[in-house]
């Protein structure tokens, strides 16, 4: 095998190698994505921003983060946590 052949076949692996690479890359973005348009329940919101179950309470009650109620139990959308998280807890 002549050393051309042999460079043309190292990068044909390379290119195949970032070819998956890249694939894996836009299916971990894909589930990113899916993962943070969520609904989660209070004890995580408070987890995530480091407040106790009496300040989520205040923020609730004062409508500063949306939330659904389901059987008793609150949930908060993610991309409404993170931008209340960027705002008021820099």
């Amino acid at each position: 095998m002549s050393k051309l052949a042999h460079i043309i076949e190292i990068l044909e692996r390379m290119e195949k190698k970032q070819n998956e690479f890249f694939s894996e890359l836009r299916a971990m973005n894909k589930n990113w994505e899916s993962a943070t348009e969520q609904w989660v329940d209070s004890l995580e919101v408070q987890k995530i921003l480091g407040i106790s179950r009496r300040t989520l309470y205040r923020i609730r009650v004062e409508k500063i983060l949306s939330f659904k109620r389901i059987r008793g139990r609150y949930y908060y959308f993610t991309p409404d946590i993170f931008k209340i998280k960027d705002h008021y807890l820099k």
